[in-house]
């Protein structure tokens, strides 16, 4: 049991930390700071759009429901 409770303090230790995303984006130091900013850019506008797709989907479900649930 205590290795169980040892065992999830580390895990939660870890989750704790978060994601550390600059160390993805170590690759594109070398390059000038203008290429820097169109790549993070597109990055940005990328999870953007992602949200805003999902954002669609999850409304379009909750459509469908909504007017599934009107004719019972």
């Amino acid at each position: 049991m205590n290795l169980a409770i040892e065992k999830l303090r580390e895990a939660q230790m870890v989750t704790a930390q978060g994601l550390d995303v600059g160390q993805y984006l170590k690759v594109f130091g070398d390059m000038p700071t203008a290429f820097q900013l169109v790549i993070s850019s597109i990055l940005v506008s990328t999870v953007l759009l992602g949200t805003l797709l999902m954002f669609r989907s999850i409304m379009r479900i909750y459509y469908a429901v909504k007017e599934g649930a009107k004719w019972w």
